[in-house]
C-alpha cells in the first residue's frame, strides 16, 4: 500500500483490503471528530462495493454518521464533505484494474494521507458511540 499527497492505494487483496480500508478510515474518523458526518462515495471498480463497506465500518466505528453516495466522481465527494464536514472516496484514479484506494477530505477539500499517521489506530472505544449509515441517493439523485 503506498500513501501520498493523493491518498492511499495498492493492490486488492495485496497489501489493501477490508481490514486495511477499516483501520485507516477508523484513524480519520478520529481525526474528523465523532458526531460529524461524513461523506462517502466510489468509483466503479468491481472492488468498490467491498471496499466501501470497510470503510463505512471504520468511520462508523470512529463515531462518525455515514451519507452513502453511491458510485460517483471523486470531486463530488469532496464537494459533499463542505456540508457534511469529511469525505472518503473509494478510488484509484488511473491506477490499473486490480488496484484501489482511497482518498480524504475535510470541509471541501483534500487531505494528505500522511496526516492520518499521528491518529490513533483504534478510535471507537473512546467515543462511546458508533455512528450510523445513510443512502443520499434520494437527495443526491
Amino acid at each position: 500500500m503506498r500513501a501520498g499527497v493523493s491518498g492511499v492505494r495498492g493492490v486488492v487483496g495485496g497489501g489493501l483490503g477490508p481490514p486495511e480500508v477499516a483501520a485507516l478510515c477508523e484513524s480519520f474518523g478520529a481525526l474528523a471528530g465523532a458526531g460529524r458526518e461524513c461523506a462517502l462515495g466510489m468509483d466503479t471498480r468491481g472492488s468498490g462495493p467491498m471496499l466501501a463497506g470497510a470503510a463505512s465500518a471504520g468511520l462508523r466505528a470512529s463515531g462518525l454518521d455515514v451519507r452513502n453516495l453511491g458510485v460517483v466522481p471523486t470531486p463530488v465527494v469532496i464537494h459533499e464533505s463542505a456540508s457534511a464536514g469529511c469525505g472518503v472516496a473509494v478510488t484509484a484514479s488511473h491506477n490499473p484494474a486490480g488496484w484501489n484506494g482511497l482518498k480524504f477530505a475535510v470541509g471541501g477539500r483534500g487531505i494528505d494521507a500522511s496526516a492520518l499517521r499521528g491518529a490513533p489506530a483504534r478510535a471507537g472505544p473512546r467515543h462511546g458511540r458508533v455512528g450510523t449509515e445513510r443512502s443520499a441517493g434520494g437527495t443526491y439523485v
